[in-house]
């Protein structure tokens, strides 16, 4: 995929977002135009600047990234916006849920590295990527 994508990397963990930054800029030509440490943030941000894709932590204090995408597509439903889910825990969310919300993919963070950029491709010609373990999951 040749299109430089906007980011955005909606994570609580600072190393975990640091890293991604770093695959980001050094393997892909995408590019992060923010990055936030919590759903509430993510949510009070101005979005005059929009992404092709959010990749948000299922897992934060306050506001989980379920609830968070939930939100957002509640205000902006139209946006033409992926959003994929990365998060240590295979077996939190319910697949069916994560679809009902808005999201196009999730990918397990001990996994990123040698996903994300499948997940994406498949993700932005408008079909999905979600783990095999994700279904066994209960919401």
């Amino acid at each position: 995929m040749n299109k430089r994508l906007k980011i955005i990397i909606v994570d609580d963990n600072t190393r975990f977002r640091e890293g991604l930054r770093f695959f980001i800029e050094n393997h892909t030509n995408w590019i992060i135009i923010q990055e936030e440490a919590s759903g509430m943030d993510f949510l009070q941000r101005d979005f005059s600047q929009l992404p092709d894709i959010i990749f948000i932590d299922l897992n934060m204090p306050i506001i989980n990234g379920v609830d968070t995408i939930y939100k957002f597509f509640s205000k902006h439903a139209s946006l033409p916006i992926k959003v994929i889910a990365t998060t240590m825990y295979r077996d939190e969310f319910q697949l069916q849920k994560l679809i009902e919300v808005g999201f196009s993919g999730f990918v397990l963070k001990k996994d990123i590295y040698n996903n994300l950029t499948e997940a994406v491709e498949k993700v932005m010609q408008g079909g999905v990527y979600f783990h095999k373990y994700i279904k066994k999951a209960i919401y």
